[in-house]
């Protein structure tokens, strides 16, 4: 037997909030991104620099992480996976330049972002 399941919905993975239910993008919220296991609400992102809100972790400047943008592409969650480099740590918010994805990431990407906004 396996010691965890491949194969498990994608519902039993999302994390869960105090209610008990899946999490939904909060109000004001562009994506999230999982960090060390976690995730955290994005508020802005542009072509290279993402915010990151509720940041509870331990970074400094100049510090390169590795991270992904968890997406909603036809009621699906997709994990774009990249990396980035702190350039802000403010209030439990974290301001990064990321590198752009792998080409393939970069269309689901733009089509997450492109359903949000319709």
């Amino acid at each position: 037997m396996w010691p965890f399941n491949l194969f498990k919905p994608k519902s039993a993975s999302r994390p869960r909030n105090a209610g008990g239910r899946a999490d939904a993008a909060a109000p004001g919220t562009v994506a999230r991104a999982r960090i060390d296991s976690r995730v955290y609400p994005v508020v802005q992102l542009d072509h290279t620099t993402v915010t990151i809100d509720g940041f509870t972790g331990d970074m400094v400047p100049r510090q390169r992480f590795h991270f992904a943008f968890c997406l909603e592409v036809d009621g699906e969650e997709v994990e774009v996976p990249t990396s980035g480099t702190v350039l802000q740590v403010a209030g439990g918010r974290v301001v990064a330049k990321y590198l752009a994805p792998q080409p393939y990431y970069q269309r689901i990407m733009r089509r997450a972002l492109a359903q949000r906004a319709a």
